[in-house]
C-alpha cells in the first residue's frame, strides 16, 4: 500500500483562496492519475486552516512531519507549493527530512514530483518565488505597500507568476497549466490585453466576473458558469 499524506491549507491572507475541501479533492484526483497502477491510501492533515504559511508552527504540519519521521508516509502531496511553506529556508529543512525518510513531495498545480531530478530543481525555484511573493518589497527603505496601489501590487505578483512560468518552460521544456484567478479586475486595459492575448503557448485559465473585460480577447474559448452549469 502506497500511503500519501495530503496537506491542505487555506491562506490567512486571501478569503478567496481554494477551500481545504477543494484542495483535498484535487490532490486525490491527481493521485488517481499519477498512481493509477498503485494501490493507494490517504492521510489528510487538514487542521491548519487560518494558519499562515510564513512559518511551520502549525499543528497539522507538525503531525505530518512526525508521520514522515516515523515512516508512515511514502509521499506528501499539496495542491500548491505555497500551501505548505512560503519560506525557502524552512522548506529546504522540511525537504531534507523527506529525503532522509525516502518520502516524495508532489505539487499538483506546479506539476512536479521530487521523485525526479527535474522535479527537485523546479521545486527549489518555485519555493524561492513563493517566498519572494510574500515578503515586503522596499524601495529606498520604504515598504512598497505604503505607497503602491492594490493594482500595482497585483501587477507585481502577476509578474512573479509569469516569470516562474517561463523558468518552468526553460527547465522542463513545456509550460505548466497557468490559473489566473480574477486577475483582470485590478489591471488597466493595456495589461488586460497583454494577459488575454500575449501569454504565448501553453494552457492558461483566466477567471473573471465581468464579461465586458473579454472584449479584447482575440483567441481562446470563453466558458460561462451559472447556477452550477457550464456553457460555452
Amino acid at each position: 500500500m502506497y500511503t500519501i499524506g495530503i496537506y491542505p491549507r487555506k491562506s490567512v491572507y486571501r478569503d478567496n483562496s481554494d477551500s481545504v475541501a477543494v484542495q483535498v479533492q484535487l490532490c486525490k484526483d491527481y493521485a488517481g492519475i499519477v498512481f493509477k497502477d498503485r494501490e493507494t491510501e490517504f492521510r489528510v492533515y487538514d487542521r491548519d486552516e487560518g494558519f499562515s504559511g510564513k512559518n511551520t508552527n502549525r499543528p497539522s504540519f507538525r503531525e505530518m512531519m512526525e508521520d514522515v519521521e516515523n515512516g508512515v508516509l511514502d509521499a506528501v502531496m499539496v495542491y500548491k507549493l505555497d500551501r505548505i511553506s512560503r519560506n525557502v529556508q524552512e522548506f529546504s529543512a522540511m525537504y531534507e527530512v523527506f529525503q532522509r525518510h525516502n518520502v516524495s513531495f508532489i505539487s499538483v498545480k506546479e506539476s512536479f514530483d521530487t521523485g525526479t531530478p527535474m522535479g527537485r530543481t523546479v521545486m527549489y525555484i518555485l519555493a524561492a518565488f513563493a517566498q519572494l511573493e510574500r515578503e515586503k518589497v522596499e524601495l529606498d527603505g520604504l515598504n512598497a505597500r505604503s505607497f503602491a496601489s492594490q493594482g500595482q501590487t497585483r501587477t507585481a505578483a502577476l509578474s512573479l507568476k509569469l516569470a516562474a512560468r517561463e523558468i518552468h518552460k526553460e527547465i522542463i521544456g513545456e509550460y505548466p497549466i497557468l490559473l489566473l484567478d480574477d486577475v483582470l479586475s485590478e489591471l488597466d486595459p493595456r495589461r488586460q490585453e497583454y494577459v488575454l492575448n500575449r501569454l504565448g503557448s501553453g494552457q492558461v485559465f483566466i477567471t473573471c466576473c465581468e464579461e465586458d473585460r473579454l472584449a479584447t480577447l482575440l483567441g481562446g474559448q470563453v466558458f460561462h458558469v451559472e447556477h452550477g452549469k457550464i456553457t460555452c
